[in-house]
């Protein structure tokens, strides 16, 4: 097994662990915090560390022309964690951030 390979095996391992037992409005709270340091931490590393987080976080990361991200697959252990992003977003595109 190569050297990368086991680092995003360490660090999906440590992010598990993250993960609250339990219910499911704690563990969207908790999503939403990590969501929160993944951006900082996404702003502040360099691309050898993105590559990494990347890693971790998608099954898979399609280019479109250019080079550019055009569709991204989250690993399935952080579904939720996308899915609380999106929620989010799409309130506050909504002009609704309260979700009412």
């Amino acid at each position: 097994m190569s050297k990368i390979l086991l680092q995003v095996e360490e660090m999906e391992y440590q992010l598990r662990q993250l993960l609250p037992t339990g219910a499911k409005d704690d563990e969207f709270k908790h999503l939403a915090g990590f969501l929160a340091n993944v951006a900082n931490a996404w702003r502040t590393a360099n691309q050898e560390q993105r590559n990494k987080l990347a890693n971790v976080l998608f099954e898979e990361i399609k280019l479109g022309s250019g080079g550019k991200v055009a569709a991204v697959k989250s690993r399935t252990e952080f579904e939720p964690f996308f899915r609380l992003s999106y929620e989010c977003h799409a309130r506050d595109i909504a002009g609704d951030p309260g979700g009412i």
